[in-house]
């Protein structure tokens, strides 16, 4: 499960007396795909050059610098209702 997925799950309600700590080392990587008919090759030629922009551009790494902040672990202790 991915860093992003693991905080939206281990941050209920029902994990709050447990910590959790990331592994430095990932234990797998996977690359992002994406399924479409072939009637749709000018569709991924479009999708594919954005993709790049957004790569070369460093608007990726930016990204994630904003969206990762939150999500560090060991958790913090969330409130228990």
């Amino acid at each position: 499960m991915s860093q992003e997925n693991a905080w939206a799950i281990m941050s209920g309600p029902e994990f709050c007396e447990f910590t959790f700590y990331q592994s430095p080392k990932a234990i797998i990587f996977v690359n992002l795909g994406f399924v479409m008919g072939k009637d749709l090759r000018l569709e991924k030629a479009k999708i594919n050059e954005q993709i790049a922009i957004f790569i070369n551009s460093g608007a990726l790494d930016m990204s994630i610098r904003k969206h990762l902040k939150a999500s560090i672990f060991p958790k913090q202790t969330c409130e228990k209702k």
